[in-house]
């Protein structure tokens, strides 16, 4: 069954195939081919393997993420903390570490914070 999936991911990638079609292809030809597994068990059990909450959180964390940057929400996070704390001396580091409790309140997990505030924070602090 190794040699299955290994020869056929091979072949997969010198066509030209994508990886990823070419990853999920290779592995069903190996349970189809060199298994006695039935292939409604198969199905059944990749599909009992992808449902789970822990798995969807990450897609449904860029998708937010996305969702902030095109709704612009992130710079208008950074623009209100820079309207408010700014002025202070040493006001731009207590701007991010607002702008990433205000994150942090919005999308739950300080990951995504991190991520929106160095994409949109460095844009801003490099035009002052």
């Amino acid at each position: 069954m190794i040699q299955i999936s290994v020869l056929t991911l091979l072949l997969f990638l010198i066509i030209g195939m994508p990886v990823c079609f070419a990853i999920g292809l290779s592995g069903l030809l190996a349970i189809m081919l060199g298994s006695e597994i039935s292939p409604f068990m198969a199905v059944q059990q990749a599909i009992r393997g992808m449902n789970s909450f822990s798995l969807m959180a990450g897609p449904l964390f860029i998708l937010a993420g996305e969702i902030l940057g095109g709704a612009k929400l992130s710079k208008r996070i950074l623009d209100f903390c820079r309207a408010c704390i700014a002025q202070i001396r040493g006001g731009m580091g207590m701007v991010s570490v607002l702008a990433n409790m205000i994150f942090a309140g919005i999308s739950g997990p300080s990951l995504h914070a991190g991520n929106v505030n160095r994409s949109q924070g460095i844009q801003r602090r490099l035009k002052t």
